[in-house]
């Protein structure tokens, strides 16, 4: 597919004089293109290009992302349920999710008109807090990763986990961080777990800093869920807890509180190059290596 209407997705902190967005929506003008920039209350657009929110995407072909990483994930929360392809550019430091640096940008996206591009269908991870003090829920997605960690004074958790709703172990603890793919090679690569393959539907479960050497990472299927349940101590006062989604979004939790998580099968689609893999990747961006 050629893809002719585009909606960008611009991290203002990372473009604050807007010039790569001029440079990349003249770029694309020039050749026909049709292209909406999405609103961001920080930042007011110096172009004549329309605005549109969330909530009234128009149909596009494309998104694209000017950021780093963190505007990857934060784009693709947003998209997660639009099929909308992401491409990303690289304003930021790894750049580990994008397509691209910044300086390649144009060769990448006459490529990308010329409908030489591939598309990585990713798996996100869908969950959902029950709190037990007034049985309210809330829902989060993440295309990275999930993670229970103390908010405050450094001593272990003990974590209950169920897998598919039957007790699995409990666990002690720092913290425990669930991850996709996508996610593997961050929090959940730092915490000593495995990295999976983007194609894998599947969660990867990650102890931090566990007391026992016999606790390990264990990896789940599309038809797996977990729940996690933070067990109360009786010599202290509740501690504060956190639930982190992506590194960006935060939700307080208290022991006791359900989370239970699950995958989202190709919620996500990443734009790749023809000749880039999920290895040449790795090579430059983990290990820097040429």
């Amino acid at each position: 597919m050629k893809p002719s209407k585009f909606l960008m997705i611009v991290n203002p902190s990372k473009d604050p004089l807007g010039q790569e967005t001029r440079l990349i929506t003249d770029f694309l003008l020039q050749r026909g293109a049709e292209i909406w920039i999405l609103q961001d209350p920080g930042h007011k657009f110096d172009t004549q290009i329309p605005v549109v929110t969330k909530d009234n995407l128009p149909p596009v072909d494309m998104a694209i992302v000017l950021g780093g990483d963190g505007t990857m994930l934060g784009s693709a929360r947003d998209l997660w349920n639009t099929g909308i392809p992401i491409l990303g550019i690289n304003l930021g430091h790894l750049g580990f999710l994008t397509a691209c640096e910044k300086e390649d940008c144009l060769i990448v996206l006459d490529l990308v008109l010329q409908g030489h591009y591939r598309l990585e269908e990713r798996c996100m991870l869908q969950g959902r807090i029950l709190h037990r003090k007034d049985a309210s829920e809330v829902v989060f997605r993440g295309l990275n990763d999930a993670a229970i960690t103390r908010g405050s004074f450094s001593r272990m958790l003990s974590i209950a986990v169920e897998f598919n709703g039957r007790l699995m172990d409990h666990i002690y603890a720092d913290g425990l961080v669930v991850a996709t793919p996508t996610g593997s090679t961050g929090y959940n690569l730092a915490a000593g777990g495995p990295i999976l393959v983007p194609s894998a539907n599947a969660l990867v479960f990650t102890p931090i800093c566990p007391r026992s050497l016999s606790v390990r990472s264990i990896v789940t299927s599309k038809r797996d869920s977990l729940q996690f349940r933070v067990l109360p101590e009786e010599d202290l006062a509740f501690p504060a807890l956190m639930l982190t989604i992506d590194g960006q979004e935060g939700y307080p939790i208290a022991p006791l509180d359900e989370v239970s998580v699950e995958v989202v099968p190709g919620a996500a689609r990443l734009v790749r190059t023809e000749d880039s893999t999920f290895f040449d990747t790795i090579r430059k961006k983990l290990f820097n290596e040429d």
